[in-house]
């Protein structure tokens, strides 16, 4: 998505644990999602989205950091990988319940606003939406939860998700709910 905002010209190679390119496995551990540029690999997320930001300055996404740091307070990933991976019933209504609190702090973080950074998508969307992602396509198949089951905040959510998922820079760069299923599924499992 962040390539997408940027006008970078990039091509989406989908990989399963079987296919992984030998030079994945090997140099990154097999981690996804890879961005490969130059013969060189970068992994996690975090840690994309700021190599892009400096390797492809214009326009500049970068979040203020106050701004980032509640963002990531928020917690939304940790909660809805925990409540997603689980196969343990008993731990559900925690998990659940941690995963509420979560998008709850992270809908405070959006009102008023389109877009985590304002009017327009930034850095913090880039990594927000690809877990609301997962959460609409991963989250409601294996756990029956979806954006739509959001109490707190849940307006503001869906409103954003709405607007989010819509972006060309999004859909192009967005991995298809069959693959986000055999994904989370192999996550389940393991």
């Amino acid at each position: 998505m962040a390539l997408g905002l940027k006008s970078v010209s990039y091509e989406v190679v989908p990989c399963t644990q079987d296919t992984k390119p030998k030079w994945l496995v090997e140099e990154c551990g097999g981690k996804m999602p890879c961005v490969c540029h130059k013969g060189e690999p970068h992994v996690e997320t975090s840690e994309i989205l700021a190599w892009i930001e400096k390797e492809f300055p214009s326009p500049a996404l970068q979040p203020t950091e106050a701004l980032a740091m509640e963002v990531k307070s928020c917690g939304v990933f940790p909660a809805i990988a925990q409540f997603t991976k689980n196969t343990d019933a008993a731990k559900d209504l925690e998990l659940r319940s941690k995963l509420d609190g979560a998008l709850a702090s992270l809908s405070k973080c959006l009102e008023g606003k389109a877009f985590l950074q304002g009017d327009q998508p930034g850095l913090l969307d880039c990594d927000i939406l690809p877990k609301l992602h997962v959460l609409s396509h991963a989250t409601a198949h294996y756990k029956g939860f979806s954006m739509d089951d959001v109490k707190e905040g849940g307006e503001v959510l869906r409103a954003y998700w709405s607007r989010g998922s819509a972006l060309e820079a999004f859909q192009r760069g967005a991995y298809s709910k069959e693959d986000c299923l055999w994904g989370w599924g192999q996550a389940r499992s393991d």
